[in-house]
């Protein structure tokens, strides 16, 4: 039997996240290019800084995460623990998700209370196996795009799907969502 369409699971070594730069980095061009999202390089995404500590033992800048994707990552963590109180905080009321392809989850979710249904139809539709892994996320005062891994197992067989999901910010709360997967009909079958 041939391997399930997606993704499977790899370990994280060096040459695991140089084999994904390499995967995303033709979707991350295509998607900066998008647009509305107003950046054709990734320049003034991350603020740098020296560590305060005392001297570097490699003379590296140290990254300094931009707030909005702390937000994100927050919200990603909200998420997994269902915490409902959490994501009204860091999701606007009015926020839209755009969700690509033909399952009965793709369109647009238009508001917070429709996107908690949206959550509930999610598990529903994966049988609570979803599972939502970030590889990296990098964000401006307007912008967040976070580089993911979501997977869900269907009917037995595990599928998963690597996800550039891009956001428009409005203040620090996420306002609006645009799932780039690079799989289509992986998502769709691991959505429907």
């Amino acid at each position: 039997m041939g391997e399930p369409s997606g993704h499977q699971a790899r370990p994280n070594t060096d040459s695991h996240h140089e084999e994904a730069r390499d995967h995303y980095r033709g979707s991350i061009d295509h998607v900066l290019a998008l647009p509305g999202l107003g950046h054709t390089s990734t320049n003034g995404w991350f603020r740098l800084s020296r560590r305060a500590d005392g001297p570097q033992s490699d003379n590296r800048s140290q990254v300094t995460e931009h707030p909005n994707a702390s937000t994100y990552r927050r919200t990603a963590d909200a998420f997994r623990s269902q915490d409902s109180e959490a994501l009204r905080d860091l999701i606007a009321e009015d926020v839209v998700w755009h969700v690509p392809g033909t399952s009965p989850l793709a369109g647009e979710v238009q508001g917070l209370e429709a996107l908690f249904d949206w959550f509930r139809r999610l598990r529903q539709a994966t049988g609570g196996t979803f599972t939502l892994e970030e590889h990296d996320v990098v964000g401006n005062g307007d912008h967040v795009v976070a580089l993911s891994r979501m997977a869900a197992v269907k009917d037995g067989v595990p599928i998963s799907v690597r996800v550039i999901s891009v956001f428009h910010y409005r203040d620090g709360k996420q306002q609006e969502r645009w799932f780039h997967p690079t799989d289509l009909a992986a998502w769709d079958r691991m959505l429907s």
